[in-house]
């Protein structure tokens, strides 16, 4: 049975960060902008040797509960996922040679987030963070190379037992980091450096005997600039939730 298409991405970002914005203001929240890489890789059963495949993160991030140093932040991302160098993912996908499989997503974390005091007089503030993370697939493509020669596909163009029926539209993930807000401007605004692992809980295709697993994984570092207002933090120095 085939799934339905796909959300078209530059429709589902402009709703998923409206739906940020919109919230964001209501509550009065501090927003957080962030960009930088995803390293993303696959792991599981089934798979064998891949290498990483460099992609592109872009999102954006807002507190709805802070108390004391323990704050929680919903956000939204697009990422880039996927491998390359894919020797085995089914029989159905690559029979020889190997391939870059690129699995773009929708993903919402919630993340609760522990500030760790604060050093250089208030204006460094460390912090960990973690949670669960969920995604929605937005598109997936193919890059093949085999018999000296190069092709380059969208997922659902392949024949008719191709991957775009055997992967599901959404995985569910967990995310664990760190980082450090840099805070300026006497507190209002903050540089934001973060660094985390997003781990896939649920596999990313779809097998009648559940035998193949395969789940992606992703180390992302990015830079970023958080908006809010001065006010009580970690040390007494001015505080800014992501």
């Amino acid at each position: 049975m085939r799934h339905p298409p796909t959300i078209p991405i530059h429709l589902a970002l402009v709703l998923a960060f409206g739906t940020v914005l919109s919230t964001a203001g209501s509550a009065s929240a501090q927003l957080r902008v962030r960009g930088g890489v995803d390293l993303a890789n696959f792991f599981g059963d089934g798979v064998e040797d891949t290498d990483t495949r460099n992609g592109l993160g872009l999102g954006a991030a807002f507190s709805i509960l802070s108390i004391g140093p323990v704050s929680i932040s919903p956000e939204v991302w697009y990422r880039q996922k996927g491998a390359t160098n894919v020797e085995e993912f089914n029989q159905q996908l690559i029979e020889e040679g190997s391939a870059e499989i690129g699995l773009d997503y929708v993903e919402v974390p919630v993340l609760l987030r522990i500030d760790l005091g604060s050093l250089a007089g208030g204006k460094i503030v460390p912090y960990v963070n973690g949670g669960p993370a969920f995604g929605w697939r937005l598109d997936c493509s193919i890059s093949v190379d085999a018999d000296g020669g190069s092709t380059t596909r969208t997922c659902d163009d392949l024949e008719s037992e191709n991957i775009e029926q055997t992967l599901r539209d959404y995985e569910l993930g967990a995310a664990f980091g760190g980082g450090f807000d840099f805070l300026i401007l006497g507190g209002i605004g903050a540089i934001n450096l973060d660094a985390r692992v997003t781990q896939g809980l649920s596999r990313i295709n779809e097998t009648e005997d559940g035998a193949l697993d395969v789940r992606n994984r992703v180390l992302s570092i990015m830079l970023g600039y958080s908006f809010g207002l001065p006010g009580g933090g970690s040390g007494g120095g001015p505080r800014i939730v992501p």
